[in-house]
């Protein structure tokens, strides 16, 4: 993309088309609704760690859609396009950290022993993973969309390139999970620990029964999550006002709906379930 190109779309709007305000809604109604969800669910099963994960998710996503529904009314109004561009992007590392805690619960529940390491070690290495990501978008969302008034296409591709180099980092975190959880996993199924596991770890073995619909809902989350990863990295391959970062339906399917089914996944299947501390109570 050369610079006529991305000057021939601003007129158009910053997005590259005007904000859909029935989708807008929806959306923000949907958002609203499952994070005021997540809150009570939070207090009433005394979950304090979802407030920095999920409900974290659910409060960009509704500030996200709430911009966007601004801007139906002003396309060029900046500041809502900034704030919507970093509200959207940083959900899915909200949700992806749900994920990890709750993988390492379950860990934790089903036997340490059937991992190669550690729980606390997932936490971490997860972790350090998540904040090098996060500072990664933050900087190059900074540097680009401060180039954007200034029309400086250079600094917008610098921009996009460190936010690809984070998206990247959470990408391989991802990768990385889906390896972990899966040995994981296939070591409960056969009952096969770890050999380097079993010596360090303690604990008893729980059922696996009862567990076989929260790892369901772990699974579909962590998929949507991932999905959204790899729809962020299409759009940002063709830069910040590429054909997939100005076509609205493709946000709206690749993104947003999967945002809200993993939300609603959530409250249904609610984390809390994995955090009990008695087998016999499930």
């Amino acid at each position: 993309m050369d610079s006529a190109s991305l000057i021939s779309r601003l007129p158009i709007s910053l997005y590259g088309y005007v904000p859909e305000r029935t989708a807008c809604i929806v959306f923000l109604v949907f958002f609203s609704i499952s994070t005021a969800l997540h809150f009570c669910q939070a207090v009433a099963f005394r979950q304090a760690w979802v407030f920095p994960t999920i409900f974290m998710c659910g409060v960009a996503e509704i500030v996200g859609w709430s911009c966007r529904l601004w801007s139906n009314n002003d396309v060029f109004l900046l500041r809502s396009f900034e704030v919507q561009y970093f509200c959207l992007m940083a959900a899915p590392i909200f949700l992806f950290a749900a994920n990890i805690v709750i993988f390492v619960r379950i860990v934790q529940r089903l036997g340490p022993w059937y991992s190669p390491i550690k729980p606390r070690y997932h936490l971490i290495i997860f972790a350090l993973f998540t904040v090098v990501a996060a500072i990664l978008m933050i900087v190059g969302l900074g540097i680009a969309l401060g180039a954007v008034p200034r029309l400086d296409l250079d600094q917008v591709n610098t921009g996009v390139n460190v936010i690809l180099a984070g998206v990247a980092v959470h990408l391989a975190a991802i990768v990385s999970y889906f390896v972990f959880s899966g040995f994981f996993f296939i070591q409960h199924s056969l009952d096969s620990p770890s050999s380097e596991a079993m010596e360090s770890s303690q604990g008893t073995i729980i059922p696996r029964a009862p567990w076989d619909k929260k790892v369901l809902a772990l699974s579909v989350v962590l998929t949507l999550d991932m999905l959204c990863i790899f729809v962020r990295t299409l759009e940002l391959s063709y830069g910040i006002f590429g054909r997939y970062m100005v076509t609205e339906r493709f946000v709206v399917a690749m993104d947003a709906s999967m945002m809200v089914t993993a939300m609603v996944l959530w409250n249904l299947v609610h984390p809390a379930l994995f955090m009990k501390r008695r087998i016999g109570t499930e």
